[in-house]
């Protein structure tokens, strides 16, 4: 069986490529890390014959590189843009496209709210839909409307999935787990918090992210389907386990001009959990990382 991930060497494409693996998969992989683009790729003449195609490369850097570099993230509708011309070519038997929920609009991401976003709060069909989370949401809805065409046009089997704030320890620091570890391991004090701690992100292991990923596309979901844990956890929250657990008290300082994003996103795992429901606690992934 032949796997093949475009961003195999970011965050997701290196956990999806540990899982195909463990599962017996030949996987090959292209990223623009190891100084290969997968639209490069994308322009061969022929492929091996795939059973499955993730689609994991993106422009994203955190949200810093969202709020501050919009135009850098439009690449994001050319890589979308030429997978989806690949995949028509390529025909790989199975498609997950890694959307996200920054596609929900952001008027239902307000604290006085606190609503679950639920995946028919985006209708592709509707075009009057409301405005998503800056030029990434953006790129992500139309990635989802190829997705779409792909599988109504083609017959291939598209499964579409909009994680939510995946997190692991070897993510990079532009993020806020990976960045409030390596704060605790120095004993930072004092312990620096984006905004003003309040914002709320819902928080999946990248592993549960994986494997749920992987389970709706051989189960032939063609979603959207959101993969999250359905809580909400603030900065200030997260913060204090990880020091909790870490074992000291310091200072909080909020950077109060820092980007922040949305102030509450927390999705609904209904669908998602008819495949497959997390198992990794928020806790104990914190002492992993922290080498306890």
């Amino acid at each position: 069986m032949m796997a093949f991930i475009t961003g195999d060497e970011g965050f997701l494409g290196r956990h999806f490529r540990e899982q195909l693996l463990r599962k017996g998969f030949d996987v090959g992989g292209c990223d623009i890390k190891s100084g290969t683009d997968c639209r490069e790729f994308f322009n061969a003449k022929s492929w091996p014959e795939l059973q499955l195609a993730i689609h994991c490369a993106a422009i994203v850097g955190g949200r810093e590189n969202i709020e501050k570099n919009p135009l850098g993230i439009a690449e994001n509708f050319e890589l979308d843009s030429a997978f989806f011309r690949w995949a028509v070519k390529a025909k790989p038997k199975r498609v997950i496209y890694l959307s996200s929920s920054a596609i929900y609009p952001v008027r239902l991401q307000t604290m006085w709210q606190q609503e679950r976003l639920i995946e028919t709060h985006v209708n592709i069909r509707d075009y009057r839909m409301d405005k998503p989370d800056a030029n990434y949401g953006w790129a992500k809805l139309i990635g989802e409307m190829l997705a779409t065409q792909l599988r109504e046009q083609t017959n291939t089997k598209v499964t579409i999935v909009r994680p939510f704030s995946g997190y692991g320890a070897d993510q990079d620091d532009t993020y806020p787990f990976p960045a409030f570890i390596a704060r605790a391991k120095r004993r930072d004090d004092p312990f620096e918090i984006w905004g003003n701690g309040t914002q709320t992100r819902d928080f999946i292991h990248v592993d549960d992210l994986v494997e749920t990923a992987l389970t709706a596309a051989y189960a032939d979901e063609p979603g959207p389907m959101n993969i999250c844990s359905g809580y909400g956890t603030s900065f200030i929250e997260l913060a204090n386990k990880v020091c909790e657990i870490a074992g000291y008290s310091p200072t909080y300082q909020m950077i109060r001009d820092a980007p922040r994003g949305v102030e509450y996103r927390v999705g609904d795992p209904s669908i998602m959990i008819a495949f497959r429901r997390p198992r990794i606690t928020l806790e104990s992934a914190i002492e992993q990382a922290l080498g306890m």
